[in-house]
């Protein structure tokens, strides 16, 4: 997964993903 065009460690996608079920 990419955001910003940087990619993210799987670790931070699972928070990310976490993230944007909060919201």
């Amino acid at each position: 997964k990419s955001i910003g065009g940087q990619t993210l460690n799987s670790e931070t996608i699972t928070v990310d993903s976490r993230n944007l079920r909060v919201k």
